[in-house]
């Protein structure tokens, strides 16, 4: 990161040292490029890396030779390659996880301190009551499934039933 982050300042050191050759302020150039003159600034400081059409617009109201036009172009090819990795990196994997969870029959979730939202519901409470607060033999498959279906579910795999008057999980 710090890489692009040099990189990025060394674009715009080359620009604004182009721009003084030309003898132009950052506000003439902005004028004659038909950008604003923060887009100027953002671009010499190293905070924005500009479009191609930027580019194309800057080195025309700059009037620059063929040599400074290469310098120029090798700077944003190797920051351009450089983005085009990073856009592939996290919202890739972001993209596959969302997928992922999109295509999962079940999706379970670990949360050490609290009861997850999907199950915090009075039948859920009612549930856990009834079964004494204890784990059934047979856990429900999630929010699919209502608690009466899930303590017919459990009743079936030997669980405690409604009509039962015993209460906790079968031993």
């Amino acid at each position: 990161m710090d890489d692009r982050r040099d990189r990025l300042r060394a674009l715009g050191e080359l620009l604004r040292r182009l721009r003084k050759d030309a003898g132009l302020t950052g506000k003439d150039l902005a004028s004659r490029a038909g950008v604003t003159q923060p887009t100027i600034s953002q671009i010499e400081t190293g905070q924005l890396l500009p479009l191609p059409e930027t580019v194309e617009r800057l080195v025309e109201a700059l009037e620059l030779s063929r040599e400074a036009r290469a310098e120029l172009d090798a700077l944003l090819t190797r920051l351009r390659d450089e983005v085009s990795r990073l856009k592939g990196g996290l919202a890739g994997r972001e993209s596959a996880n969302a997928a992922r969870v999109r295509a999962a029959h079940r999706v379970a979730s670990f949360q050490s301190a609290m009861i997850p939202a999907l199950l915090q519901t009075a039948e859920y409470a009612r549930l856990l009551s009834r079964s004494g607060g204890t784990s059934m033999k047979r856990p429900c498959p999630g929010p699919r499934l209502s608690a009466s279906r899930c303590r017919a579910s459990s009743s079936s795999q030997g669980g405690s039933s409604r009509s039962s008057s015993r209460r906790g999980p079968a031993t």
